[in-house]
């Protein structure tokens, strides 16, 4: 991560408490100013129906971008805290990360760069635009180098592509490992379940209840049923889900 976009991550942070300060007391960041597990016990009640109602439109997106954050650093330094040292040949014990391990680094910055992107757009902080702007390319359009037919590497370079385009709505973006989409609305029902097992892990053994937080984050990106106007049902939502690695 580049010393600008640490700065913009800091600045962020800041904008993010301010808007949100109605909602916590003055003691809740005391003595955890950088401590995630903070920003995300205000922001992850505050994203849940109906609480999400009283919120305007500037406080949904800095909970959405602060909570983004506070998954991200906390996932990154569990992964770090728990890294098997391996001797360098120096002699030095270092950490080493696995591939899957660096992967879900990345996709969980990738999530909150896009988050913090709109954010920044919404408050209108030309510093920070700029700065996630940079980082969102970086991070979703950089194709993985793989030893793989040229097929597939093509297809994959496209993908990362693709995802530039959609950085500011990446829920759009067809993940490769995942069956081919029998409707539009598959890969972006399969983007939130992902996000939403994140979050609670014990919902991979609660799929209605899954299902049912899915139709909720499709709604909130505006998109229904056939017509535009009726919700899905979890009965459906899980057919986009069926063979379908959640984590």
């Amino acid at each position: 991560m580049t010393v600008i976009l640490q700065h913009a991550i800091d600045q962020l942070r800041a904008h993010a408490r301010r808007d949100l300060q109605r909602f916590y007391s003055p003691n809740h960041y005391l003595g955890r100013d950088y401590a995630p597990i903070a920003d995300f016990e205000l922001t992850r009640p505050l994203l849940r129906a109906p609480a999400t109602n009283e919120l305007s439109a500037r406080e949904v997106s800095a909970a959405t971008a602060l909570k983004d954050l506070a998954i991200y650093e906390n996932r990154y330094r569990k992964i770090w805290d728990d890294a098997k040292p391996v001797r360098d040949t120096s002699k030095r014990n270092i950490a080493e990360l696995s591939e899957t391990e660096n992967r879900e680094i990345y996709t969980l910055l990738e999530m909150f760069c896009c988050s913090a992107l709109s954010y920044a757009k919404v408050i209108g902080a030309p510093y920070l635009i700029k700065a996630f702007e940079q980082a969102v390319p970086t991070v979703q359009a950089t194709p993985v180098i793989e030893t793989v037919p040229n097929d597939h590497a093509e297809t994959k370079l496209v993908q990362g592509v693709e995802a530039g385009k959609h950085a500011e709505e990446p829920w759009l973006v067809v993940n490769l490992n995942d069956p081919e989409p029998k409707q539009p609305w598959y890969t972006p029902a399969r983007y939130f379940a992902r996000i939403l097992v994140i979050d609670d892990s014990t919902l991979l053994s609660q799929r209605d209840e899954l299902a049912s937080k899915v139709i909720h984050s499709l709604e909130n990106v505006g998109i229904y049923k056939r017509g535009g106007k009726k919700s899905f049902n979890p009965a459906t939502i899980k057919k986009a889900l069926t063979k379908i690695n959640l984590g």
